[in-house]
């Protein structure tokens, strides 16, 4: 998929335990997020990462339960916009912060990376992708991609971001493996791949994509229903 010019590019920075056991992995996307990023969001203990690699926020929003100290001091002085939450609240503070400013670019063409939501509890992670999976079809506009230490994990949905084009986007090169997993019932196709689907029915959680392989250079994953999660390895 080509980044339209006037795409904007929204980067969210969570706290998941799998960057902080690999602060090397969480330092460069940080470190190199200045410059690309038009708009960044740390959502709660995430400001602590923002803080530690000198990122500047445009917003915070959490309860602060998980802040360091001198954080929140930190958050006033450098964050454009923050919004502090009730710790007895019914969402979750990723959940908040996406319905909160992804709102506002309702009609904007945007690029939503997560960093830091990977990894640890996987109620969390289950909650997180159950977030998103609801708000992709809702911003047909956006494109989410979640990116960890050792993954990245593209939203694929209809309406909205249907297609990947692997090698393309550098998500993989030819010879390397990666899945399908999907959120809800979905019809997907694969092709240029050692095992090929063409508009296949797949159930939430269907085992069936699971470690596929990319065989040429236009391989390709399209959802024409539903939402899936296309699974990417960079180790």
């Amino acid at each position: 998929m080509a980044t339209s010019l006037t795409e904007k590019h929204i980067l969210f920075v969570g706290a998941s335990p799998e960057e902080i056991a690999s602060p090397k992995s969480m330092r460069l996307p940080l470190t190199e997020s200045q410059s690309f990023y038009d708009y960044i969001v740390a959502v709660d203990g995430g400001a602590n990462w923002c803080r530690k690699y000198h990122v500047k926020l445009d917003a915070f929003i959490g309860d602060g339960d998980t802040l360091k100290k001198g954080t929140m001091r930190w958050i006033r002085r450098t964050a454009s916009e923050i919004i502090l939450c009730n710790p007895h609240k019914d969402d979750t503070d990723f959940s908040l912060a996406l319905k909160t400013f992804l709102s506002r670019y309702s009609t904007t063409s945007c690029a939503v990376d997560c960093i830091g939501v990977l990894g640890g509890k996987l109620e969390h992670l289950l909650g997180v992708l159950g977030v998103l999976q609801r708000v992709c079809t809702q911003y047909p506009y956006f494109r989410f991609s979640l990116k960890g230490v050792s993954q990245t994990v593209r939203i694929l949905s209809h309406p909205g971001n249907e297609c990947v084009e692997i090698v393309k986007e550098y998500l993989a090169n030819v010879g390397d493996d990666f899945s399908v997993v999907p959120l809800t019932r979905c019809l997907i196709s694969e092709s240029g791949c050692e095992w090929n689907l063409q508009r296949k029915m797949l159930l939430p959680l269907a085992d069936r994509g699971i470690s596929n392989r990319v065989k040429t250079k236009d391989a390709r994953i399209s959802v024409q229903k539903g939402v899936a999660l296309a699974f990417f390895s960079h180790e």
